[in-house]
């Protein structure tokens, strides 16, 4: 058992303490963001050559991992939420017109809040991420239920978290530094993969080839108003050069742009993520690494580029969602 861990991960140190202890076999227990993260880890052990087979076991209370019918954990849930599901509908009996409204884990899929209404049997109105409805209107949650009260007295509802995504979909997420719109209907987090600011941003990236001479790569970054550029050799990734290496390397040195390559500038080998790495990953691995633009490698294809400036904004604009729901909590607004 080598531990456990739910924080960002420097993939290229895990391959290597994989290797120097000689481990060529590799079980991962958790969730999707576990599972991703062992595919993310066995891309990275391919692109270092080392021999890794990473097997994932599936284990989520959430039972929502793709191909897999019933996921460690999720009966455990399952029980203990109809448990909480048949105090609300005691609660809700014990007073006049009483609702009883339980909210369930599921932000993508309800197969927890489905599983315990129908273990349950005391539910009256299950709302999935699956399922759109409608609050308002004749045939609207909020007419189905004043009927309900006005017949029966009581009502239970259960609701899976993510319930009601479908409603806010046109809406975006304002941040004071960057307008990033909220990701498939959902809010922005700090273990989003990057592949999202990419797909948000775009696939073009900037390059240049290593026989040109840096005065080139300048000229290259000030009409493009960017601070670093991927070196090309073809189709290959070789390096990265930014205005930092020409400071230190050509100034400092006393070295002429207009004669110096860029194959002598470079940074090589360029430090790569895979699309599958988390934004505060990548944020950790620039601080470590002391580098601002990570490409992003997928199955040996540059396929993007994202910068420090990127990722500030991505969380920023976590941060700036943190602080509205807790406004919106404290003040009553809060959905849930």
């Amino acid at each position: 058992m080598l531990g456990t861990s739910r924080g960002p991960a420097d993939l290229p140190s895990m391959v290597n303490f994989l290797r120097n202890n000689r481990i060529q076999i590799l079980f991962t227990i958790g969730g999707d963001g576990t599972q991703r993260g062992a595919h993310a880890l066995g891309q990275e052990a391919a692109r270092q050559n080392h021999p890794l087979s990473v097997i994932g076991i599936p284990k989520t209370i959430d039972n929502d991992i793709p191909f897999v019918w019933r996921s460690f954990g999720y009966e455990t849930a399952l029980e203990k939420s109809r448990e909480v599901v048949e105090c609300a509908h005691n609660e809700a009996i014990g007073h006049r017109n009483g609702i009883g409204l339980v909210k369930l884990m599921g932000r993508e899929a309800g197969f927890v809040a489905a599983g315990a209404t129908l273990a349950s049997g005391d539910v009256n109105y299950c709302l999935v991420p699956e399922v759109p409805f409608d609050l308002d209107g004749e045939a609207g949650l909020l007419a189905h239920l004043r009927r309900r009260i006005e017949t029966r007295g009581h009502a239970v509802i259960v609701v899976a978290e993510g319930a009601g995504q479908d409603r806010h979909r046109h809406l975006e997420v304002v941040s004071p530094c960057a307008t990033i719109p909220a990701v498939w209907g959902r809010s922005v987090k700090l273990h989003d993969p990057v592949e999202l600011i990419v797909k948000q941003k775009g696939s073009q990236v900037h390059a240049i080839a290593p026989q040109l001479t840096v005065y080139d790569a300048l000229q290259k970054m000030a009409d493009l108003g960017v601070g670093a550029l991927l070196v090309m050799d073809g189709n290959e990734l070789v390096g990265m050069v930014s205005e930092r290496d020409y400071a230190r390397k050509v100034i400092l040195a006393g070295r002429s742009s207009k004669e110096m390559k860029v194959r002598e500038l470079m940074t090589s080998p360029a430090v790569t993520v895979t699309p599958a790495i988390t934004v505060d990953a990548c944020m950790q691995m620039m601080t470590e690494r002391r580098c601002r633009h990570l490409p992003v490698v997928e199955g040996g294809r540059v396929v993007g580029v994202v910068s420090i400036g990127d990722l500030v904004h991505w969380i920023i604009t976590v941060q700036d969602q943190t602080i509205r729901q807790l406004e919106d909590y404290i003040s009553g607004k809060y959905p849930a």
